[in-house]
């Protein structure tokens, strides 16, 4: 991934992110499942790093 601005950086620091965050994804792949949507690799990458 590219580097954040520093002003960036500090806004996601700020709401809990830190690099390399990897989270649990199954909750995102189940609720997209149920609606007939097939989560890909980049997708996935994603939400392990920004999702909630």
């Amino acid at each position: 991934m590219s580097e954040w601005s520093p002003a960036v950086r500090k806004d996601l620091e700020a709401s809990g992110w830190m690099a390399g965050r990897r989270g649990d994804t199954a909750d995102w792949r189940s609720l997209f499942e149920g609606v007939g949507i097939v989560m890909h690799d980049a997708a996935e990458r994603f939400l392990q790093e920004f999702g909630g």
